[in-house]
């Protein structure tokens, strides 16, 4: 396990790689429930649809039921007086009330529009249609003894009757109608003759697409008369107590009426052979509308139930809801996995950089005690083989002078250690920054007069922090600035409640040692200079910076290189 760790860490891997670790398997599973919904959603839209045509059906077929049964009973006399009009004939009657059923509960059954048509079946075996196949407008006149006549006309005749009154809502919307007049008759189909309307003019507003959601304003009644009537109508003698049950017409809208059919029922009528009542078959096919489905029912007298519907389960709201489920798969399957690599991808950085920080300190570290170790080793050798005794002061001076470097090293590194050290609890105070950047001042005159370098402190600094560690990030910044500045240059040291600046005036640092500036063990350009560094004082400047929630920076300015600890 403990190799495993270090190969994960010892090589460093993108972003990308741990999204793909998180997203394949979260997809999967994802797109494993997207498809139980999908299921469910699609078994449910199939379900609604069933229930739909069923009850389109079972209503159909018993009204059908119902006006055969009124049928029979004016066949064997029970309606023969009193009849003036074709429309009220038992035959006329019959197929008004079949053709106003099937209109009627065409649309209803579902979303994609139907139509239903009724075919009877004589005794020879001949299928004749009934009712169906033609979009029709209704409107119902009762007699004295309230019994209802369901005339109608095409959805063309209808538009040339009400060519003047306007409609509201849509081109396929009702005009809004006060009262029919008078009408004239044909058979079971009327024209009507005299009507009037309400014109709301400009002061209805459309909130929606049919008349319940319409905003009407003022209107005036207008009334309008048709003078041209077809050949075979004849006016309706009211007189003869016949009413207007209303003064709507009736329609059941544009989904039946481009509806396509079945051209071959007779084969179908076929194949439910003596089955009996409620027997039924389907057939479907794909159309331009998604699929069109043909149901036929038996539905008793000899009569069969011709249900033409489509369905489009994309288009519908199941349809949306499955697209959108999906959508929202990916998208939610891509935003949880980004999330939670990117904090896995956070951890594994913070403990790769700190693996490669460790590598990179522990090398260093090596790299610099290996050269003293050496020249002690080659030293104390010399000593041991007595070749030169009058070096023998030269070889331990120097040994002396080595293990100075080597407790310099190893301070420094333990200074770094405390600096990082988190666990250790920061004894803040108000912190007089001014008077430590004096002090400091203080303790590197002597090597300020040796270069012949003039400093400057201006301004005042008090801040909440750590005295200790703040003394130790001063010393280490102004260690640098001694160090580096040009011998006759200057050092400029600005305070203000905000931020501490130290410029000392020396060439330009190159734009790899500014970027890595702050990073352990590394060194500037010393064999110009002839120091010798740990390459750690900046580093344990940020550390403690950091450990503080301040800030520091370091850039090339116009007469050297500024250093600012930042504390807003």
């Amino acid at each position: 396990m403990k190799k495993n760790k270090n190969m994960l860490y010892g090589k460093k891997q993108r972003f990308g790689s741990f999204f793909l670790r998180i997203f394949v398997p979260f997809i999967l599973v994802a797109a494993l429930l997207g498809g139980i919904v999908t299921y469910l959603l699609v078994s449910i839209y199939n379900t609604s649809v069933d229930n739909g045509v069923a009850s389109a059906e079972e209503r159909i077929r018993s009204n059908v039921n119902e006006a055969v049964s009124e049928y029979q009973d004016a066949l064997a006399g029970a309606y023969v007086d009193g009849i003036n009009y074709d429309f009220e004939t038992a035959d006329n009657k019959f197929t008004s009330d079949v053709e106003y059923t099937c209109e009627m509960l065409s649309a209803i059954a579902v979303d994609g529009g139907a139509a239903a048509s009724l075919y009877y079946k004589d005794s020879d075996g001949t299928l004749t249609l009934v009712a169906g196949h033609d979009y029709r407008m209704f409107f119902v006149v009762t007699d004295d003894n309230n019994k209802k006549f369901r005339l109608s006309c095409t959805y063309e005749d209808y538009q040339k009757m009400m060519a003047e009154a306007p409609r509201y809502g849509s081109a396929d919307g009702l005009p809004a109608l006060s009262r029919i007049e008078e009408i004239y008759v044909k058979g079971t189909s009327f024209w009507i003759s005299k009507y009037s309307y309400y014109d709301y003019g400009d002061d209805v507003k459309v909130i929606g697409t049919h008349e319940a959601q319409m905003d009407y304003g003022e209107s005036d009644e207008k009334s309008v008369t048709v003078t041209e009537i077809p050949d075979g109508y004849v006016k309706l003698d009211t007189s003869k107590g016949y009413h207007f049950y209303n003064s709507s017409l009736i329609g059941s809208g544009a989904a039946s009426r481009n509806m396509d059919y079945e051209g071959n029922i007779e084969t179908l009528v076929a194949d439910l052979g003596d089955s009996g009542v409620g027997s039924s078959s389907r057939v479907s096919r794909n159309c331009d509308q998604g699929k069109h489905n043909t149901d036929v029912v038996a539905i008793g007298n000899s009569y069969y139930l011709v249900m033409d519907y489509h369905t489009d389960l994309v288009k519908s709201s199941f349809g949306k809801v499955i697209i959108a489920t999906w959508i929202g798969i990916a998208l939610l399957s891509t935003l949880v996995s980004l999330a939670i690599a990117y904090v896995l991808y956070r951890s594994y950085k913070s403990v790769y950089d700190m693996e490669q920080y460790r590598r990179t300190t522990s090398n260093a570290m090596a790299h610099d005690l290996k050269s003293p170790l050496a020249v002690i080793s080659l030293y104390a050798e010399n000593l041991k083989a007595g070749t030169n005794p009058e070096k023998n002061q030269y070889y331990m001076d120097g040994i002396l002078d080595e293990v100075r470097q080597m407790n310099t090293q190893v301070a420094t590194i333990l200074d770094m250690a405390k600096a990082e050290d988190v666990d250790t609890k920061l004894k803040k105070t108000e912190v007089d920054l001014a008077g430590i950047v004096d002090t400091v001042a203080q303790i590197y005159n002597e090597k300020i007069s040796e270069k012949n370098v003039q400093i400057d402190i201006s301004g005042a600094c008090t801040v909440s922090a750590d005295e200790a560690l703040m003394y130790q990030a001063v010393v280490n910044i102004m260690d640098n600035a001694v160090k580096y500045v040009a011998d006759g240059g200057h050092i400029d040291v600005k305070l203000s409640d905000k931020e501490v600046s130290f410029v000392n005036s020396c060439e330009p640092i190159d734009k790899d040692t500014l970027t890595n500036a702050w990073k352990p063990f590394v060194k500037g350009d010393n064999s110009r200079h002839g120091h010798k560094g740990t390459g750690l004082g900046l580093s344990i400047v940020k550390a403690i910076m950091d450990r503080h929630g301040f800030g520091c920076e370091m850039k090339n300015v116009d007469d050297g290189v500024e250093v600012r600890l930042i504390f807003r």
